[in-house]
C-alpha cells in the first residue's frame, strides 16, 4: 500500500488557507485501487490533478465545496466511485442531506 498527498484548501474562502499546508490523501490499495480522500477542500489545481477509482469528496458548502462543486470536481477526475462528505453534522450547515441528495443527483 502506498499514500500520497494532495494540498486540501480554499480558495476565496478563510478557513482553510492554502498557507496552512493542510492535506488529503490517496491511498493506493492493490485490492481497492487508489481512494482519495479531499479533506476540507474546494476545487483546486491541485485536487483537479487526481487519479483515483474511490473518491471522498466533501459537499458541505460553507468550509468546503458545495454539492453542486463536488459534482463538478467528480465529473472531472472521473473516478469509479464518489461519496460525499461533509455535510449535515455541523450547526453552520442548513439541509445536510438536502446537500447530499443533490450531490448524487449530479
Amino acid at each position: 500500500m502506498r499514500l500520497e498527498t494532495v494540498f486540501a484548501y480554499n480558495i476565496g474562502k478563510p478557513f482553510h488557507p492554502q498557507s496552512n499546508g493542510w492535506l488529503g490523501y490517496i491511498i493506493d490499495s492493490p485490492d481497492y485501487g487508489r481512494i482519495y480522500i479531499a479533506g476540507d477542500t474546494d476545487i483546486t489545481p491541485d485536487n483537479k490533478q487526481v487519479k483515483c477509482d474511490i473518491a471522498l469528496i466533501p459537499a458541505g458548502g460553507t468550509f468546503t465545496t458545495d454539492a453542486v462543486q463536488a459534482a463538478k470536481l467528480v465529473n472531472t477526475i472521473r473516478p469509479k466511485y464518489a461519496i460525499s462528505i461533509h455535510y449535515g453534522k455541523n450547526k453552520n450547515i442548513e439541509n445536510g442531506l438536502c446537500s447530499c441528495s443533490r450531490f448524487c443527483y449530479l
